[in-house]
């Protein structure tokens, strides 16, 4: 998955190195950003696809990609409304696709789940897909390797089940995991 989102963060830095020549970018300031800003693009994610570890390329990259949606947010009211339009839209986007490639850039071999008193209930080295259904190599209890199957259907169950403040509390709790995995990771 982090492969495609990098493969997608080099086509919008490409778009935005080609932009100025398909939209008609009149302005120096204008061009020199939006080419400076593609070239930054495809570089930190070539970075991310070489190392499966390094994070702070893509860190730099999110916030280059915010202050890009904010230059065309301001830009727009004096250039060229398309210009503006098109850095807010692929400066968000970048954005975005930084910011969901973080967590996935943490070399980890496996997620444990536990019960109260911590003991080890499931542990899952390897998620993927088959068949339209996923599958995750578990090893439960600690000692029995098993293969968890979950249909589409059951999925949309688990989900159903989660009420209005799990969802509303999942960014925060993946934040501090991503915090917590990285501070690991440092460590080794």
């Amino acid at each position: 998955m982090r492969t495609l989102l990098e493969a997608a963060i080099i086509a919008l830095g490409a778009w935005l190195c080609l932009s100025p020549l398909a939209l008609g970018y009149a302005e120096p300031i204008a061009i020199a950003l939006s080419v400076g800003m593609g070239v930054l693009s495809v570089v930190c994610a070539c970075i991310g696809l070489r190392s499966k570890t390094v994070q702070i390329n893509f860190m730099v990259l999110a916030a280059a990609g915010l202050c890009f949606a904010v230059w065309g947010l301001v830009g727009s009211l004096g250039l060229a409304w398309i210009n503006g339009v098109n850095e807010v839209i692929v400066g968000l986007l970048i954005a975005c696709l930084s910011a969901i490639c973080l967590p996935l850039q943490l070399d980890v071999e496996k997620a444990s789940f536990y019960n109260r008193g911590g003991s080890d209930l499931a542990s899952i080295s390897k998620m993927s897909e088959k068949k339209g259904n996923l599958l995750a190599k578990t090893v439960l209890l600690g000692s029995m390797p098993e293969t968890i199957f979950i249909r589409p259907e059951e999925l949309c169950k688990l989900l159903s089940l989660m009420d209005f403040q799990v969802v509303a509390k999942l960014p925060g709790m993946l934040y501090e995991g991503w915090k917590q995995n990285r501070a690991s990771s440092e460590e080794k």
